[in-house]
């Protein structure tokens, strides 16, 4: 089977769902988010 480049970063993405929760969960993250938001 032949996955093009695109297929290769979703499931690239989807294989690595952790890293994205935690970005989302950092404390860091969510401090910039209440900054954007005021």
């Amino acid at each position: 089977m032949q996955y093009s480049s695109a297929t290769q970063a979703q499931f690239a993405a989807w294989k690595q769902p952790r890293r994205s929760r935690l970005s989302q969960r950092c404390p860091a993250c969510l401090f910039e988010r209440e900054l954007d938001k005021n």
